[in-house]
């Protein structure tokens, strides 16, 4: 269907204007502001006159409902405009897409060719839905492990402290008591991630809470997000099958500390990046907030981030673990001047937590809750699903003589780490061993596997390698890639392909006062074989399998 003479005429200057920017931000690292939302709205204008009013916008073909605009474009495993047929015949009212290089485009509804259409996807979709961010106070939570306990933290204690507080990311969107399990990606796609934040604006949110991915960021999903506040939480090896080196990996994460509205950055100063970090926004004029667990007397002195790279530095001491929760004194120190320490208090357990809970402290004090009232809002802390989360029961099924049971989203080395360290305490005062099932994903960074394969090894005293969202690679070849970085540890894995079965088998084998940590998927709720997403909930299955376990020792002893 062709264009109107006017919408091709305004959608032609809003390209040339829109590739200016892009040039533009290539070489200076910025974006006029203006001109970018001036042309995304001219964008938006052809969508309106082109499209039914009640439409929303998709770019997943399987999403689009009638009425829908679909915007088709090219992605790293699959190209969107070879769908543009699927999404009329699933009543999609107009297409946008990027420029075709050959065939004939659908003629039946109005579409519209763009080129460089990806990186404008988030300023249209601020432009269409509103630009909510705008009008919420917004936080931005990246680094390689911590951004969904943070980001769920986060949005509980600022919700306690009066400033209701929505939540985007890996387990869902929503508010901190009534999430809804959606998410496919960490930081949704550009369209979806304004949508996601419209929706939760008009619920009442006056504050929000993002996970951003180092892929989000590379690919501009949050480009036209106003951030105000920006958390790092640590930087380790992941997603290097995407970025190709740790270099690359840094400089996507640098891009949320370059976001033109971004006022303060709250950073942990135990991390290398960490400090490279407080050094570029002392340069851009940025208010930063650094943490740290090991306190001011670090050995390694150039390790230490100068005090006038930060405006307040915090620093955990006196930390204490336990297996109901921590505890810290918060050192608050401005320009050097040390102020009454906080005491603060969480239920939740692990070393690493420590950092987590001071980076959400530092992030309750950068949106201006009080320090008293967030130390007393951490006391209520609730873990999000699949971070260490215990396997409950029903109340009919008795807990006494089971192994605890708990899952975790760890599929890192150093996250593997983290977790079985934050357990060998459980362990311990258990007078158990400790149990890791795990794998590794397909279709991703190989590299890291045998890299978990020798964490496992380290922190476990019993390992099961089993299959993790094996997807087109075969199982069994990441099973022997993890299994070899455990060569010579003195602990010998026991190889289970089959992940209920691996699941089922550590629960039946395990001592009543052992601990099993079931890693890698945490809150998911599918296995993706083959091309094919199955239904699996590691939770399920373990719950399954402890219920079997109680109920063959109570026949047991009936008997």
């Amino acid at each position: 269907m062709p264009q109107t003479a006017h919408a091709a005429s305004t959608a032609r200057a809003a390209l040339a204007a829109l590739r200016a920017c892009a040039a533009c931000n290539e070489t200076a690292g910025i974006v006029n502001e203006a001109d970018a939302q001036r042309h995304a709205a001219q964008i938006v204008a052809w969508i309106r006159s082109n499209a039914p009013a009640a439409a929303d916008l998709r770019i997943d073909s399987r999403e689009v409902r009638r009425g829908d605009v679909f915007f088709a474009l090219p992605g790293r495993r699959d190209d969107g405009r070879r769908h543009m047929l699927e999404a009329v015949s699933r009543g999609a009212g107009a297409i946008v897409t990027e420029t075709l290089e050959s065939g004939a485009p659908p003629s039946v509804v109005p579409l519209l060719q763009v080129e460089q259409l990806a990186p404008q996807l988030s300023g249209i979709g601020a432009a269409f839905y509103g630009d909510p961010t705008a009008r919420m106070l917004v936080i931005g939570v990246t680094g390689t492990n911590g951004k969904t306990s943070c980001s769920h933290w986060i949005a509980q204690l600022l919700t306690a402290c009066g400033r209701r507080c929505g939540v985007i990311g890996t387990v869902g969107s929503g508010f901190p008591d009534a999430l809804s399990a959606d998410a496919s990606l960490t930081t949704p796609d550009a369209l979806g991630l304004q949508r996601q934040a419209r929706a939760l604006m008009d619920a009442g949110a006056q504050a929000l809470a993002i996970e951003v991915s180092s892929i989000g960021l590379d690919q501009h999903r949050t480009d036209a997000i106003r951030f105000d506040l920006a958390l790092f939480t640590n930087l380790t090896r992941d997603h290097l099958d995407y970025h190709g080196s740790m270099a690359e990996y840094r400089r996507a994460k640098e891009r949320l500390f370059d976001t033109p509205c971004l006022a303060q950055a709250v950073l942990n100063l135990d991390d290398d990046f960490g400090r490279l970090l407080a050094r570029r926004c002392r340069s851009r004029m940025l208010r930063a907030i650094g943490y740290r667990v090991q306190g001011p007397a670090v050995e390694d002195v150039e390790a230490r981030a100068p005090l006038d790279d930060v405006d307040l530095e915090l620093c955990a001491e006196a930390v204490e673990l336990g297996t109901d929760g921590l505890r810290f004194d918060a050192h608050l120190r401005r320009a050097g001047a040390p102020e009454p320490a906080v005491a603060v208090r969480a239920p939740v357990i692990g070393r690493f937590n420590v950092s987590n809970v001071l980076g959400v402290f530092g992030t309750a004090l950068a949106a201006g809750v009080e320090a008293l009232d967030a130390a007393a809002a951490l006391q209520r802390l609730r873990p999000p699903a699949g971070r260490l989360q215990p396997v409950e029961l029903g109340r009919q099924v008795p807990a006494a003589g089971l192994p605890l049971v708990l899952v975790d989203y760890a599929h890192t080395p150093d996250a593997i780490d983290q977790a079985l360290a934050a357990l060998r305490p459980v362990a311990q005062a258990r007078a158990g061993r400790l149990w890791i099932v795990f794998g590794a994903g397909g279709d991703r960074d190989a590299g890291k596997r045998p890299e978990m394969g020798a964490a496992a090894a380290r922190g476990a005293d019993c390992i099961v390698v089993t299959s993790d969202n094996p997807r087109s690679e075969d199982p069994t070849r990441i099973v022997e890639q993890i299994v070899a970085g455990a060569v010579g540890s003195g602990v010998r894995p026991e190889r289970t392909e089959d992940r209920a079965r691996a699941i089922a088998g550590a629960v039946a084998r395990a001592d009543s006062r052992d601990v099993v940590l079931i890693a890698g998927k945490g809150h998911e709720q599918y296995q993706e074989v083959a091309g094919r997403r199955l239904p699996f909930s590691d939770v399920e299955c373990a719950r399954a399998a402890l219920e079997r376990r109680a109920g063959q020792a109570a026949q047991a002893g009936a008997g």
